[in-house]
C-alpha cells in the first residue's frame, strides 16, 4: 500500500481505519469513519527482543479488494497496508478494553495496473504465506508478554 512497503515486510499497527462502509442510516458521512478509527496502545508490549525490523502505522480493513481509487484514498492517509479484518479486531478489542496486538505480513501487493491476463497477486500469496507466516511466528516468538 504505502510506497515504502514490500512484500515479505512485516507491520506493526497503532491505528486501524475501516475504509469501506457502506451507510444504510443516518446522513452519509467521510471516507473514514471517526468513530470506525481505533488507536492502539502497545506500550504494555516489548519489542527490544525483535529482530525482524517492523513498520510501525497504519492498516486499513474493508469487506472488498482495493479499488486503484481506494488505494491513492489510503495511500494519503499514510495507511502501510490494507486487510479484511485488523479494523474489527481492534475496535472489538477497544470496546471490550482487552490489550491488542496486530502484526501483518504482506504477502502481496495489488498490482497499479495488470496489462498480463494473469493474477500476479494470486501467485504472490501463494508463493509468499509461508515465509511471512514463519517470520510472524518468530517475531511472536521474541515477544515476552507481560
Amino acid at each position: 500500500m504505502a510506497q515504502n512497503i514490500c512484500k515479505l515486510d512485516i507491520i506493526l499497527a497503532i491505528r486501524t481505519l475501516q475504509y469501506d462502509v457502506i451507510q444504510r442510516f443516518g446522513k452519509p458521512s467521510i471516507y473514514f469513519k471517526k468513530s470506525l478509527k481505533t488507536d492502539l496502545n502497545i506500550s504494555w508490549v516489548d519489542l527490544s527482543e525483535v529482530s525482524v525490523k517492523l513498520h510501525i502505522g497504519k492498516i486499513g480493513s474493508a469487506d472488498q479488494d482495493i479499488s486503484s481509487e481506494s488505494r491513492r484514498i489510503l495511500q494519503r492517509e499514510g495507511v502501510l497496508a490494507a486487510d479484511w479484518e485488523s479494523a474489527s479486531i481492534a475496535k472489538v478489542c477497544e470496546l471490550n478494553n482487552i490489550k491488542c496486538l496486530i502484526l501483518r505480513g504482506v504477502t502481496d501487493i495489488p498490482p497499479v495496473r495488470n496489462d498480463l491476463n494473469v493474477d500476479i497477486q494470486e501467485i504472490d500469496y501463494k508463493r509468499n504465506t509461508k515465509i511471512v507466516i514463519k517470520k510472524l511466528l518468530s517475531i511472536v516468538e521474541q515477544i515476552p508478554f507481560l
